[in-house]
């Protein structure tokens, strides 16, 4: 059920809906996806890092590699 806007505060406040908590409710879509691309770009930092650490570099440019499906220089070379 939805509050309107003179009843009392859900919060229990004691003030008015319209005076206490309705605007906080409304977060705005660039809001969102700001903070959607940052925890990405954590996200992604983290996971990288952690690769390193246990794969090393030559193990995450092959993951990379088996990932894309990049085919090797010989292979490229031989059909050229």
């Amino acid at each position: 059920m939805k509050t309107g806007r003179n009843a009392p505060c859900p919060c229990g406040s004691g003030k008015k809906y319209k005076k206490c908590c309705l605007g906080k409710e409304k977060v705005s879509d660039g809001l969102l996806w700001h903070r959607l691309g940052e925890a990405y770009d954590r996200l992604s930092k983290n996971l990288m890092d952690h690769g390193r650490q246990v794969f090393g570099i030559d193990g995450i440019t092959e993951a990379i590699d088996e990932f894309f499906l990049w085919p090797e220089e010989e292979l490229v070379e031989d059909t050229l």
